[in-house]
């Protein structure tokens, strides 16, 4: 993924796919030690949000790394 708005249309889906809900989602980023407000996050998933603009390390790096494990480089990924 080269670009914020692939990485919200693909957390969008992995938050449909696992049927997560806001409260799942900020108990997974604080087990990374991370904080989102309730706010925030509802405005990443909002309908539209991908055409948005948002401040990947603050906003969307700690949604990324709870959801697509995007922290961790695998033998298979292109570096």
């Amino acid at each position: 993924m080269t670009n914020v708005r692939e990485i919200i249309i693909k957390l969008k889906e992995v938050r449909e796919e696992k049927g997560l809900s806001y409260n799942d989602i900020l108990d997974l980023l604080e087990e990374n030690g991370d904080y989102l407000s309730k706010s925030t996050l509802s405005r990443v998933f909002a309908d539209g949000s991908e055409n948005n603009t948002f401040n990947y390390d603050i906003s969307i790096r700690p949604i990324a790394k709870a959801l697509l494990d995007i922290e961790n480089i695998e033998e298979t990924d292109d570096l």
